[in-house]
């Protein structure tokens, strides 16, 4: 048989952003728009303020559910009668939807035992995050060539997970720290080809009848690797006892992650296989058709500083304003090269607000309820893309994020477990932008726009 082996060894990496950036790291951190730094009082501070887990109430807090995300930017771009690639797209409407688990844990450590034999237990904390999302296992994808349209974010579909770990230290009453890494692993799907043969009888070849068809058989290797990112947190209370349950400080800080690597040989081999011994060359043996290099999706994200407040005026109300400041200007693409001109540091102002109450059902039906929440957010996030931006063909635009979102309590096994259902829905506006695009050699003017849905939930369990 004439057989064709394909390989791909790469470094694996993704678009640009973290899954966990973009939509969110729990139920309740989505809904309020993310400004969670200072509040950071569930599972998610794992993410947004290690600091914050030493909040967590009752020894284990468990979460599980999943989410489901639609991206639906588009671009119109205009043709251009003397590009590189005639085949080019003249409009981009959207890519492949993000769908996945969200599992979440968080401990005081307050386990009574243990806190026994060593008393400095009670003052420590431990969270994790991890979101799995489901690709495309059995498909392969390059992802978009460096020198084609295609958009900075959304599309996380390359990554398989995203997890973070984190642990924290109630130093005082009033002074929480803590850290952590986040792990991400990132990888490829999607490809597919198909290759025949016919042999003409020019050359005599053993076991090969003249006007025979045969076919190839393509094999694809993809490595992938863990990316670690760690992180800091703050959590700061007034040292008065009055008002340590109104207000609170945090700041976190975040290291970038430079996973863009996502290069490798392509070596394709033609031969004749030995039918008897499968991927054994036979007597004509093997030669090197083609060896050289694919590029892939750019993996960046920023380092970024967080400053965060938090304030619960009234009972059952809290409100929290977040400020996050994003390292754009570091960003490399392709051949660890900045682009022309390089990306913009970004400031990212984030609002969320939640208020919490006792229903008071009498319904039989209803009075299961302890507590309902209700949570809403918004940030505004500007492009780091500038412009004039000329050697990367990078489309991304202005966002308006909003989300609303709810709790419901309810207690089990006689008050000895609560749990909680939790949802939420965020909605990004892309704001309409025009690119001229004078010099680009391959396409031009280009209009972006568009809109991004994420919805999700999970059931969480307090012990």
């Amino acid at each position: 048989m004439l057989t064709v082996h394909v390989m791909v060894a790469a470094n694996a990496g993704a678009q640009t952003g973290l899954l966990l950036d973009e939509y969110g790291a729990s139920p309740k951190s989505t809904a309020m728009g993310q400004a969670f730094t200072a509040l950071a009082n569930d599972f998610s501070a794992a993410y947004y303020n290690p600091a914050g887990l030493t909040q967590t109430k009752g020894v284990v807090e468990m979460s599980v559910g999943g989410f489901y995300a639609q991206q639906n930017a588009t671009a119109t771009i205009q043709y251009v009668p003397y590009r590189y690639d005639d085949d080019m797209p003249s409009e981009i409407t959207g890519q492949r939807a993000n769908k996945g688990f969200i599992i979440g844990i968080a401990s005081s450590l307050d386990i009574p035992s243990l806190v026994t034999a060593y008393p400095w237990f009670r003052r420590l904390a431990f969270g994790m995050v991890f979101w799995l999302t489901f690709p495309e296992m059995l498909t392969y994808d390059v992802g978009p060539e460096p020198y084609r349209p295609h958009f900075f974010r959304y599309d996380e579909g390359f990554a398989l997970m995203a997890m973070v770990a984190s642990v924290a230290i109630e130093v005082t009453p009033w002074l929480s720290l803590g850290g952590g890494a986040f792990m991400s692993q990132k990888t490829y799907s999607r490809q597919e080809a198909y290759i025949a043969m016919n042999y003409m009888g020019t050359f005599p070849v053993p076991g090969w009848e003249e006007d025979e068809v045969i076919g190839s058989r393509v094999s694809i290797w993809s490595e992938a690797e863990i990316v670690v990112i760690p992180t800091l947190g703050l959590l700061f209370k007034p040292p008065v006892e009055s008002l340590q349950d109104r207000i609170s400080f945090g700041v976190s800080w975040r290291k970038e992650s430079k996973s863009h690597h996502a290069r490798g040989p392509l070596i394709v081999n033609i031969g004749i296989e030995d039918p008897e011994v499968p991927g054994k060359p036979t007597e004509i043996g093997w030669s090197d058709f083609v060896n050289t290099y694919m590029s892939s999706i750019v993996g960046f994200s920023p380092q970024q500083l967080t400053f965060g407040l938090a304030g619960r005026p009234i009972e059952g109300l809290s409100l929290a304003v977040d400020v996050t400041w994003k390292d754009y200007s570091e960003y490399v693409t392709y051949g660890d090269v900045k682009p022309d001109p390089p990306f913009e540091d970004t400031i990212v102002p984030r609002f969320g607000a939640e208020y919490a109450f006792d229903p008071k059902f009498s319904s039989l039906w209803l009075r299961w309820m302890a507590r309902i929440s209700i949570r809403a957010g918004y940030y505004f996030e500007a492009t780091p893309v500038p412009s004039a931006d000329k050697s990367h063909n990078i489309f991304d635009t202005d966002q308006d994020v909003v989300s609303t979102g709810f709790q419901i309590d309810f207690p089990v096994m006689q008050g000895r477990i609560l749990s909680s259902l939790e949802g939420y829905f965020q909605y990004h506006i892309l704001r309409d932008r025009h690119i001229e695009n004078d010099e680009d050699p391959y396409f031009g003017p280009a209009d972006l726009g568009g809109h991004v849905i994420n919805v999700g939930g999970t059931l969480t369990t307090r012990f």
